[in-house]
């Protein structure tokens, strides 16, 4: 690779990076501002009977691309051919999981005692098919950095949806008010995306070519319906056995995790796989790549997951009303492990880049198996529980994940500790003293909101003076990296390869 491609895929990816960031910082706000709104017109039993459904729709959805849409983003060898029978495929296999899934629906609710959920199943259905129509080109705008058509969609579909869902909620629709949210979402990031993309499908279906890029995807296929089991299966469990009310706490508790993850990595994760296939034939490329992601994300990470869980209740407390206040443990559990999330965030984007996608799926069969026995074990002592058998399945698992990150990039292992030691020190110090502060007031004495902004106050600025009083180093790297990627996206327009300008 030149030096001019090297610019010139860097501009791309800094720019698609940029646009990635704004997207999910700018959904994820408007979620939780939504989220917030209706917090306090929903019970839990509430949000828990449209979770569960959405769970379950969310479940059979993903699998209809059969995983081509993830092998797309991963590899070069994709024509006109391939990508025909591909979209067809897609729809095909999300028009018959949606008729299955109306036509089960009140099946599936008499069968978990939920007499409500087979009207939101018929109606979620929809959203299976929005889902179809607009899987590949979804693909082929982030293979080619067209993030800003992305942005502008998600954001759009995103405000309207929220806006509607409040609308709703206040006109007395209760739980419905979320199905809408949903289905206009769905319907309006789907119709943007088929607009944004310079790819149209075409009245052909090439059976040799789909079956080459399905057996190229099998592994990925099946990775895919082991995430089912590792982000799936502990809602559908606590649906089934402990209820909706219980699921709903679970699930505001997991939202709000979610929230800060999704914010803080979906958009560098858009952009690193296509970055890390870029640099295949340069392992040393992508360790340096890493690395360098590593050091970023974690200074900002680490101490947002470490607050976040010293002060899980109050924070719950505050954002969403004192009826739900029970979900601050479960939120709490769920940073704990964000802290080990975030640093693992970007190991299978990297090792899909290196053609070890079978990897990937042994890994995720772990991962799904772990997963299930700690559910299935934890289950029976509450909601709490599930959550720990997931984050301590992580700890588990990720010397693994890491070995096999090492063996795809030689990567150094002590690089990566000496990376990670300034943010891990640094957050483990400032949450430390912020909960020996919390556990010494008690919220008679302090409104909760006051005591919750003290606490970050105090947490955030104890972290500032480690990081550039004993770190100061590491911290001038990283913030130099990050001002080295602003200045390459000045006065520059990536060349996108589908004539098509993105910038």
């Amino acid at each position: 690779m030149s030096i001019q491609e090297l610019g010139r895929l860097k501009r791309q990816a800094v720019i698609g990076l940029l646009w990635s960031l704004g997207q999910s910082w700018g959904v994820r706000i408007i979620t939780l501002l939504h989220y917030v709104v209706i917090a306090r017109f929903l019970e839990p039993a509430d949000l828990g009977i449209v979770t569960f459904a959405i769970t379950i729709v969310a479940c059979l959805g993903s699998l209809t691309d059969l995983g081509m849409t993830t092998w797309i983003e991963s590899t070069s060898a994709r024509d006109a051919s391939t990508l025909n029978s591909a979209w067809w495929s897609t729809v095909f296999a999300a028009l018959l999981v949606s008729a299955t899934l109306f036509i089960s629906a009140s099946s599936l609710a008499d069968w978990t005692e939920r007499p409500n959920l087979g009207p939101v199943l018929k109606a979620l259905s929809l959203t299976v098919i929005f889902s179809g129509l607009s899987a590949i080109q979804f693909s082929l705008l982030k293979t080619h950095f067209m993030h800003r058509s992305i942005a502008i969609a998600s954001l759009i579909a995103c405000t309207a949806g929220s806006l509607t869902g409040i609308v709703c909620v206040l006109s007395g629709w209760s739980y419905w008010s979320l199905v809408v949210k949903a289905l206009l979402e769905g319907a309006l990031m789907t119709m943007m995306l088929v607009w944004s993309s310079p790819w149209r499908p075409s009245w052909h279906f090439e059976f040799r070519s789909w079956t080459q890029a399905v057996r190229q995807s099998t592994p990925i296929l099946g990775m895919r319906g082991l995430e089912i089991a590792n982000q799936r299966l502990d809602s559908l469990l606590i649906g089934t056995h402990l209820g909706t009310n219980a699921l709903g706490l679970y699930a505001t508790g997991q939202r709000l995790y979610q929230i800060a993850m999704e914010g803080l990595f979906s958009a560098v994760n858009q952009v690193s796989l296509p970055l890390f296939s870029r640099f295949r034939s340069e392992p040393h490329r992508v360790a340096d790549v890493l690395l360098r992601l590593v050091a970023c994300t974690s200074l900002l990470s680490f101490p947002i997951f470490a607050l976040m869980s010293v002060t899980a209740p109050d924070l719950i407390t505050v954002v969403f009303g004192p009826k739900w206040r029970p979900a601050g443990s479960v939120l709490a559990v769920f940073c704990l492990g964000g802290v080990l999330s975030s640093v693992s965030y970007f190991n299978a984007p990297l090792l899909l880049a290196s053609d070890r996608a079978k990897l990937v799926f042994w890994l995720s069969l772990m991962n799904a198996l772990l997963n299930t026995l700690g559910f299935l074990l934890a289950v029976p002592f509450g909601v709490t529980a599930v959550a720990a058998a997931f984050v301590i399945r992580g700890f588990l698992v990720y010397p693994i994940n890491l070995w096999l990150v090492r063996d795809a990039c030689g990567l150094s292992l002590s690089r990566y500790a000496r990376t990670l030691w300034p943010a891990t020190a640094a957050s483990t110090l400032a949450s430390l003293v912020v909960w020996g502060w919390l556990s010494s007031t008690t919220s008679t004495h302090w409104i909760t909101t006051a005591r919750l902004l003290t606490s970050w106050v105090m947490g955030a600025s104890l972290y500032s003076l480690t990081i550039f009083m004993i770190f100061r180093k590491e911290a001038a790297s990283a913030i130099a990296e990050l001002q080295s990627m602003a200045r390459s996206t000045r006065n520059s327009i990536p060349t996108l390869g589908l004539g098509a300008s993105d910038s």
